[in-house]
């Protein structure tokens, strides 16, 4: 009986440190989204709940370890039988194909695509974060990008990315 209270007590702290790392994960990417950029961030002394960008990469960084860690403990140690025993019927039969199993496939192959081709509704979120990165450049006097990276790189619309990528090239 001990063993068995020992291995509940295993996941439940395995589940709640998983569940509380998803937290922070929420909470540090949501605050890393609405920041500036870092040389930005350190002309205007931006902090949000106390704690500047670096901490909160930081946070973000180790959260997203513990939590990739803890997933795949979680899922080996305390859900392997059941995780198995769900795809078993699939793996069995390769035809018919089930419907979850191509939708969701096929929801994370457009979310993929949408993502990585940054367009609507994909391109709403690294909009909204040229938005906020613009207004932190415009409040702290910096428009030149002086931390060496390129504006937008990887964000925003498509066009403006590869228009990005020819005026860098005219100016070597």
């Amino acid at each position: 009986m001990k063993n068995r209270e020992k291995k509940a007590s295993t996941r439940i702290f395995a589940t709640l440190l998983l569940t509380f790392s998803f937290i922070m994960l929420t909470l540090s990417g949501i605050c890393l989204y609405v920041a500036p950029q870092c040389s930005v961030a350190e002309e205007i002394a931006w902090r949000m709940l106390g704690l500047e960008k670096g901490q909160w990469e930081s946070i973000h960084m180790t959260s997203a370890l513990v939590f990739l860690v803890l997933a795949s403990i979680h899922l080996l140690m305390y859900n392997w039988k059941v995780f198995v025993a769900y795809l078993k019927p699939w793996a069995s039969q390769i035809l018919p194909i089930r419907p979850e199993l191509l939708f969701s496939l096929l929801a994370a192959v457009i979310f993929l695509i949408g993502a990585a081709l940054i367009v609507p509704p994909f391109s709403i979120l690294p909009d909204t974060n040229n938005a906020i990165q613009m207004h932190y450049r415009e409040k702290s006097g910096i428009d030149d990008n002086s931390d060496g990276r390129h504006e937008g790189r990887g964000r925003g619309r498509r066009g403006e990315v590869v228009d990005e990528l020819e005026q860098g090239r005219n100016l070597s």
